[in-house]
């Protein structure tokens, strides 16, 4: 969670904050403003740029709104004295008062509305919305009121008084673009990391504005200033906002100096030109770098996110150990390189561990996992690779002969059962069993790992802290496991195969949006099973778009059904397989299910998981899904290779987060927190919505509607059931009403 999630840090705390913040807000807004006036002194025009804009708007953004009336109280003291004491009358100095109090606040008002409360500058939205409100809708304001003010009780034809128009808006502007950044950067440590640099930064741009103050004699003058913005670009582009601040305020000052010194390139510009030419280039400039800064800053976070989301997607997070998606594809690789020996795998797995987390907790069951694997991986070669394929699985890849295959496994064994102390004090051995099966280059790996997991299988069953191979009779049995394809082909043909529906909820407004249908076997002799238990299967017949149909005419028909009864229907999401895909038939299909059913295609979603994305070129089959007004999701986001480039080139509607980051959402895991809130962030950047998928805790929801979330489901709300219970527990407003109500609707920060 950041600042801006809550409340603004005050700086000043205790029964005098108040008090003491006018009081300072006074002192430095009147010191800013003198030394504004001492600066231009020398000029015959206005203040180039007005610094107490920036002031008073950075101090509204750095303290709690409770404290904005000390913060206008201070602006208008130092405002209305020093106007009196440079010798105006009373009644302009306190229309003057008013203008220059209420620019920054309507300005700091509009930035809290509309999603940056603390006036941060990236990403390129939260830039945006400070551009739009604080350096033009609030100086625009000001300018106005204080134009207002000068024509009532100063005077002046309209021809003057448009230009004062402009030279205030002007100035108020490049103010707040010149301070407001400078202090709000402080905030985020950055400049300190490369010192050196840094310094040559400094010395360069100390240098060029050197350069910048030559006599108006020479042949480039008109064109020096721009000697500055490749050094503008060097510290937006290395230093980020950080830089980007500090740079654009010493331009302004070096230019500034220069011109009203009458010895910069611009004072050679005639007339009052130059007075309207100098803050013209300086917002140009400064706009420049911000934006350039905004962007290349964007990047680097969208970059980390996708680090971090890549090393999640092939990483255990308790061991530390290559995940069984790595292990496959480090499998493939090693299984075509390894000429002359035979591969070899270890499927090892804790023998009688649910009394371990049952006696002892779950705390010392994840010491017994850690502990198990740093034996492993000092049992083995440097070469070898150890993997934790599930929760107490283990996979070993090794280098070995056949011969040596069952002595290393022994040895495994026995290494792993040494007795080891817990945190706790407690003394355990942990007995392992070990299945192995042997591949020649070129083998599947999966075919492998699954007469590892066959051979692990049948060594538990010979009495556990066994070693077993995988070998001919073990194959028979997986054949015949096979055989359970002839039922699904039943199941299929004869209406077994029904559907569940779980609701997503939107976090705002507490409304059922969606239901999910997620699929059910109506098993003649084994019950209701799940999809983990057929889909697999139905996947090696071939026959998943048949599944697809009749998940698809079942979801369609109850949505029909629903408004039928009720008058109104959620949307429904229906999960499209990555075979699926290849499939040029399947936008008809889909067509055609809709034309039948009666349904807006725009309440269907499709759910594609990001590993089926990323494996394929399918951009033909979803553009036209897309085009027939369909909503396309993409579904356990976090578990595959998606990059943002990919995901920007196409036109997503909802991104689902997986299950596993919701799950280690807890407050002491800042490492999840931040990839969840970066990961919502950009989706929102590019248009979509998100769904966190697995929310079971009341804690879970909380942090993601603080995230800016927008929709949920989970068991925390319902367990997927059947169409004609799906209403329950919802309102004839379509509000949900169940066991879980949403949290109170935040400031939607971020939302589309």
């Amino acid at each position: 969670m950041t600042v801006s999630d809550t409340e603004p840090v005050a700086t000043v705390t205790g029964r005098w904050a108040g008090p003491v913040l006018l009081v300072g807000v006074a002192i430095a807004y009147g010191a800013l403003a003198q030394a504004t006036v001492w600066l231009h002194a020398p000029a015959a025009f206005d203040p180039v740029f007005w610094p107490g804009a920036g002031l008073s708007l950075a101090v509204l953004l750095l303290v709690p709104t409770r404290r904005w009336g000390w913060v206008i109280a201070g602006v208008a003291v130092a405002e209305l004295a020093g106007s009196l004491a440079w010798g105006f009358p009373l009644a302009p100095s306190l229309w003057w008062m008013v203008a220059n109090s209420v620019g920054p606040l309507v300005g700091a008002a509009l930035l809290r509305r509309y999603g940056n409360p603390d006036g941060r500058l990236t990403p390129l939205h939260h830039l945006r919305t400070f551009l739009v409100f604080g350096v033009l809708a609030g100086p625009t304001l000001t300018a106005t009121l204080g134009t207002i003010g000068t024509s009532l009780f100063i005077g002046g034809s309209a021809g003057t008084l448009w230009q004062v128009w402009p030279s205030y808006l002007l100035s108020d502007a490049l103010g707040v673009l010149v301070v407001a950044p400078l202090l709000l950067a402080w905030r985020h440590p950055g400049l300190s990391r490369h010192p050196a640099e840094l310094a040559a930064l400094t010395v360069t741009f100390a240098a060029v504005g050197g350069v910048t103050l030559a006599g108006p004699d020479t042949a480039l003058a008109a064109s020096l200033p721009y000697l500055l913005l490749p050094v503008l670009t060097w510290a937006g582009l290395r230093f980020g906002i950080r830089g980007a601040a500090v740079a654009v305020f010493v331009m302004t000052q070096v230019a500034t100096f220069s011109t009203v010194a009458d010895v910069g390139p611009i004072s050679t510009i005639p007339g009052d030109a130059g007075a309207v030419l100098l803050p013209i280039f300086l917002l140009g400039a400064a706009l420049s770098v911000f934006v350039l800064a905004a962007v290349v800053e964007g990047l680097a976070d969208s970059t980390e996110v996708q680090r971090q989301l890549t090393y999640q997607a092939l990483r255990d997070d308790l061991t530390g150990l290559p995940n069984r998606r790595f292990l496959i594809e480090y499998l493939a690789g090693r299984t075509a390189s390894w000429p002359g020996e035979r591969v070899v795998v270890f499927a090892a797995d804790l023998d009688h561990f649910k009394f371990v987390n049952d006696g002892l907790g779950h705390a010392a069951g994840d010491e017994v996992l850690i502990e198990i694997s740093r034996r492993l991986e000092r049992a083995l070669r440097p070469g070898d690779l150890v993997a934790r394929s599930s929760g107490d699985e283990f996979i070993a890849l090794v280098q070995v002969a056949e011969e040596d295959a069952l002595p290393l496994a022994r040895r495994l064994m026995d290494g792993v059962a040494e007795p080891m102390t817990l945190s706790t004090g407690s003394v355990i051995t942990q007995p392992i069993s070990i299945g192995i099966a042997e591949g020649c280059p070129g083998d599947d790996p999966e075919l492998l790992l699954r007469g590892a997991d066959a051979a692990l299988h049948h060594a538990k069953r010979l009495g556990r802290a066994q070693a077993y191979r995988f070998d001919d009779h073990l194959r028979r049995q997986d054949r015949d496991r096979r055989t359970v394809q002839t039922g699904l082909a039943h199941g299929l043909e004869h209406g077994e195969i029904v559907c569940h529906y779980q609701p997503e909820i939107d976090l705002v407004t507490g409304r059922v949006v969606c239901f999910e249908a997620l699929a059910r076997w109506n098993h003649p002799t084994q019950g209701l099973l799940t999809p983990n238990r057929f889909i697999p299967a139905i996947e090696d017949m071939g026959a998943i778009g048949r599944l697809f149909d009749t998940v698809l005419a079942q979801a369609l028909a109850a949505q029909a059904d629903w408004d039928r009864k009720v008058g109104f229907a959620p949307d429904v999401a229906v999960n499209l397989s990555a075979n699926q895909l290849g499939d040029n038939t399947l936008p008809a299909t889909v067509a055609a299910a809709l034309a039948r059913a009666g349904v807006p295609a725009g309440s269907l979603w499709l759910e594609v998981t990001e590993t089926a994305v990323t494996h394929g070129s399918f951009d033909d089959v979803l553009l036209a899904l897309h085009d027939l007004g369909v909503k396309l999701a993409i579904d356990d986001f976090g578990t595959g290779w998606s990059s943002i480039s990919r995901l920007a080139a196409f036109p997503w509607d909802l991104l689902k987060i997986d299950r596993s980051f919701v799950t280690r959402l807890a407050p002491g895991n800042g490492h999840a927190q931040r990839i969840i809130s970066s990961t919502i962030t950009m989706a929102h950047d590019l248009g979509m919505t998100t769904i966190a998928e697995g929310v079971e805790t009341p804690a879970q929801l909380h942090r993601l509607t603080e995230f800016g979330c927008d929709y949920a489901q989970g068991y925390l709300f319902s367990r997927p059931v059947p169409a004609p219970d799906a209403f329950t527990h919802i309102t004839g407003d379509r509000l949900w009403a169940g066991p879980a109500p949403t949290a109170p609707a935040p400031v939607a920060t971020g939302r589309r």
